[in-house]
């Protein structure tokens, strides 16, 4: 996970989105928070760097991206 974390906050940066910030990261799951109008865009890099941090000895990743307002909205 330590990689993907990386790998994802080196894309958002160099793709632009603004505001995009790491919040926490919990065993298997990584939380950001980024503005609403940036969402979309977020969650295709993040979605991309994670399923693909491994690719190379030929393993995926699965992923699930959850989008909300607030953390009880996640929920």
């Amino acid at each position: 996970m330590k990689e993907a974390t990386i790998r994802v906050c080196s894309e958002l940066a160099a793709q632009g989105v603004r505001g995009a910030q790491l919040i926490a990261q919990i065993h298997d799951e990584i939380m950001f928070e980024v503005p609403e109008v940036e969402a979309e865009k977020a969650i295709v890099i993040i979605r991309q760097k994670i399923e693909h941090v491994w690719e190379s000895g030929g393993l995926l990743l699965p992923v699930t991206v959850q989008s909300g307002r607030s953390w009880g909205e996640m929920a």
